[in-house]
């Protein structure tokens, strides 16, 4: 990104794009790598597995992730649950649509 411009070759493309990216990434830092994709059915973000979903390992995150769509679903109830400290869990009870943004996508949902 040079000048802090996003060059086209930078921008997101299909999958095939996106997956050489991510081999690419993963051969600088592979922990990195890991944690800047979303992951599963709800695409929560790797790096959200510490705190948020009730697994502390990230490799034990990563292969409950690519078990089943049944193991993405516990990660997500335990994502809701331990998001911004319950708060998440907290406004989806409550129903409050922007809250619920707010704490699933942060202060940019907008």
């Amino acid at each position: 990104m040079p000048a802090g411009k996003v060059h086209v070759s930078d921008q997101y493309g299909g999958y095939s794009k996106s997956h050489l990216r991510l081999v690419n990434t993963y051969r600088l830092n592979s922990n990195a790598a890991l944690k800047s994709c979303s992951w599963g059915m709800f695409q929560i973000m790797g790096e959200e597995h510490l705190g948020s979903s009730g697994v502390s390992n990230f490799a034990d995150w990563i292969k409950s992730m690519c078990t089943s769509e049944a193991a993405q679903l516990i990660q997500f109830r335990n994502f809701i649950r331990n998001k911004a400290g319950g708060k998440l869990h907290q406004v989806v009870k409550d129903k409050d649509w922007q809250a619920i943004a707010l704490y699933y996508n942060g202060a940019g949902y907008k």
